[in-house]
Parts: C-alpha cells; sequence; structure tokens
C-alpha cells in the first residue's frame, strides 16, 4: 500500500482516479499542508502534494497539476451578466462550498462578510439545483463531475 497526503481534495480527486485506472493500491489522506513535510520526512507517508515546490535536498519534488477555485453564478444571480466581479460584492449574500476544502479553507475563512453554506457533495448538488446561490467550485472538481 503507497501512503499519500495531499492539503486539497483536487490531488486526492486525481490521485484516485489514476489509482483506479492502473489498479495500484494508494491510500490518501487529507492534511494541514504545515504537517506534510515533516510526515514525510518521518516515513509516515510515501508522498505529499503541496501547493508548492519543495526546496529540499532531501526530497525530490515535481509539478503535478494546477487548480483554480473560481465562482460558479446561477442566471438568476443579478450578477450573472457581469464580466468581472470582486469578492466584496457578495458582502452579505449567502454562498455555497463544500466541505473538506484544504487550503482553500484559509481563503474561505478570510471572507468573513460573506455567509458560507457548507455541505457534503450530495447536498450541495442538491441546493444547487434547486437554489439560485452562488457557489464556489475547482476546476478538478468539474473535470472530474465531483
Amino acid at each position: 500500500m503507497i501512503r499519500g497526503e495531499v492539503c486539497a481534495q483536487g490531488p486526492a480527486f486525481k490521485i484516485n482516479k489514476m489509482k483506479n485506472e492502473n489498479q495500484i493500491a494508494v491510500e490518501v489522506k487529507l492534511k494541514k499542508e504545515t504537517d506534510l513535510v515533516s510526515d514525510l520526512k518521518e516515513d509516515n507517508t510515501d508522498f505529499i502534494v503541496t501547493t508548492y515546490q519543495i526546496t529540499d535536498d532531501t526530497i525530490e519534488s515535481h509539478y503535478f497539476f494546477h487548480e483554480q477555485m473560481y465562482l460558479s453564478m446561477p442566471k438568476e444571480h443579478p450578477l450573472y451578466e457581469r464580466e468581472f466581479v470582486s469578492l466584496s460584492e457578495f458582502s452579505g449574500q449567502t454562498l455555497l462550498v463544500r466541505t473538506e476544502l484544504g487550503v482553500w479553507q484559509e481563503l474561505i475563512d478570510s471572507l468573513t462578510d460573506i455567509n458560507f453554506v457548507v455541505q457534503e457533495r450530495k447536498a450541495f448538488d442538491q441546493l444547487i439545483s434547486k437554489f439560485s446561490l452562488p457557489a464556489f467550485t475547482t476546476n478538478i472538481s468539474q473535470q472530474y463531475d465531483l
């Protein structure tokens, strides 16, 4: 069993897809990014995925992929027709976001003027289909229909 640790769900999705396609035994855990390097150095995991290039002679580091967070806007929302919006324009509004954000959690936590409804995938999808609420998502969750 290969043990891996990641700091966001996107890498876990990609690794699990690769694991299933190649029939490889891999276990992936979502951890705080600040713990990943020490876990690797202490042999608590076999590989890690971070948001940055590791510059340590004892660790081999490679680019894996780029994940972007973006805002999905329903057509019924007043800001839908706008080409650009700022996060400050959502002050006091309600937005949907999925659980287990990993490194994206810091961004969400910093947006204290926005009311976030945090949901697991099934409830998240149901709320999006029934209500006209903006939602944060990533290119990876869209790519893998997660």
